[in-house]
């Protein structure tokens, strides 16, 4: 960067000319900077395989017929006016915010994702809205503990999630915020099949975004290698009939 003064011509100067920006502060010194110029690399697996989904998607909402599609826009009004409230960082990834108006489409396409993204089927049909959602995940972890390496808990439900006395399969959602001195980043990792039996679930590994000559890619950074990540975890039941349970409890913890 470099700083110059302006004269009784010029009072001001903002604005850029190449690949230099230009501003005026106190006193009348101007800033040069240089422009930073990126390049986000939009061909990402990740990112081709979520345009993937939203594709299909969008697709077969276009050939639904009328008929399913009103049920849609019925169980949307219905969805938006029950209010359910979910946590500060469960907001931050749902694909279906609940207490706010939406469309039909808008309700397909947000739960659909949600299922095909956590590893369950297609909802072709809005479920019935006096179903009961699923409970919320119960876990072991440590509420500002310290782990070595990795994050490893047990994870399960309070009760298998039974409707009309089927049940039905069930996965949870791994809402992860993660903290270092130098950068943060936020992802969505779904878990196996849970039921009201514990099973293991270690986190070691967490994908970041890096940048190399110029152009940005997501690569998968073992946890260790990290400057004192900090981690925001909460969690969330899917059921394969379209109910999502409330988020859990927001626990933090450090890896060392």
């Amino acid at each position: 960067m470099a700083k110059g003064r302006l004269t009784s011509f010029l009072h001001s100067i903002s604005g850029s000319v190449g690949n230099n920006i230009y501003s005026t502060g106190p006193g009348g010194v101007v800033e040069i900077r240089n422009k930073v110029m990126s390049k986000r690399d939009a061909r990402s697996d990740i990112q081709l395989d979520v345009r993937s989904i939203i594709r299909e998607i969008n697709v077969r909402w276009k050939h639904k017929p009328l008929r399913e599609r009103m049920l849609w826009g019925m169980y949307a009004r219905e969805f938006s006016l029950s209010g359910r409230r979910i946590g500060t960082l469960m907001r931050r990834f749902s694909s279906v915010s609940s207490g706010r108006h939406l469309s039909g489409a808008h309700l397909y396409c947000g739960l659909n994702q949600m299922l095909l993204t956590s590893g369950l089927n297609w909802l072709e049909r809005p479920p019935r809205i006096d179903i009961h959602t699923p409970p919320s995940p119960l876990v072991d972890l440590i509420q500002y503990g310290t782990y070595k390496g990795s994050v490893k808990f047990r994870i399960w439900l309070s009760s298998t999630y039974l409707v009309s006395g089927l049940p039905i399969p069930t996965v949870a959602q791994i809402m992860l915020s993660v903290r270092t001195f130098y950068s943060s980043t936020y992802l969505v990792r779904p878990c196996p099949s849970i039921s009201a039996t514990p099973i293991d679930v270690a986190i070691s590994t967490v994908r970041l975004r890096s940048k190399l000559e110029g152009n940005f890619f997501i690569t998968e950074v073992p946890l260790s290698e990290l400057t004192h990540p900090i981690l925001h975890l909460q969690f969330r039941t899917v059921a394969q009939n379209g109910t999502f349970s409330m988020p859990s409890a927001h626990y933090i913890v450090e890896v060392v």
